[in-house]
């Protein structure tokens, strides 16, 4: 092993570094502590994704059924608050099912960005546009919020999109008979999805 230069060294010491490697620091691998936001299809793909993700990867999950985006505004506070690399959120789902307001939506979307600005890398994940319930097609719903989310990331430095619709529209037969939430070859693909993008941080 090439021995580290005095300028390496100097740097370090002036960094309060205490190891001489720059990976083992931390310097050039950095982005491998994530948290996942969810409602249930964060916990349907999570377990995927901590296995793909690993020993890369150290994953958290803030998620449960049901819950819309203002419902983890609070939680996300307190991760922001210990710093993950990178964010995954997989929300709106239960804003459109439950017919929440999507300008309201969107604006409880911008103030958990907001709480997590000093995240290296941001993926929001784009929702199901084809949702039915009980005869109900949620689909116009879905688009219009969809549309929120796509903006959102595009003014943000740090945001990018997971675009599980278009995964959905290429890839048949990966969305379970409720018409919600993926099947098991749906959450192979969405995980890798995820993984793609924790990976291009």
């Amino acid at each position: 092993m090439i021995a580290p230069t005095r300028r390496f060294l100097a740097a370090a010491s002036a960094l309060g570094a205490t190891c001489l490697l720059a990976t083992s620091c931390g310097v050039f691998d950095s982005g491998n502590s994530v948290t996942l936001f969810g409602d249930s299809l964060t916990v349907l793909v999570s377990k995927d994704v901590e296995q793909r993700a690993e020993p890369q990867f150290a994953v958290e999950v803030s998620g449960t059924w049901g819950l819309r985006i203002d419902e983890e505004l609070d939680p996300a506070a307190r991760v922001a608050a210990t710093k993950p690399d990178q964010v995954v959120i997989n929300l709106g789902t239960n804003n459109v099912l439950q017919h929440h307001d999507t300008t309201a939506s969107a604006e409880d979307l911008s103030t958990m960005l907001d709480l997590l600005d000093g995240v290296r890398c941001i993926h929001l994940v784009t929702i199901n546009e084809h949702m039915q319930r009980m005869g109900e097609d949620f689909g116009p719903e879905a688009v219009a919020l969809n549309a929120k989310i796509r903006e959102l990331a595009a003014r943000r430095l740090n945001t990018d999109i997971i675009d599980w619709n278009k995964i959905i529209a290429a890839n048949a037969g990966i969305i379970s008979d409720d018409l919600v939430h993926p099947n098991a070859a749906g959450v192979t693909l969405l995980s890798k999805a995820y993984l793609s993008a924790l990976e291009h941080c």
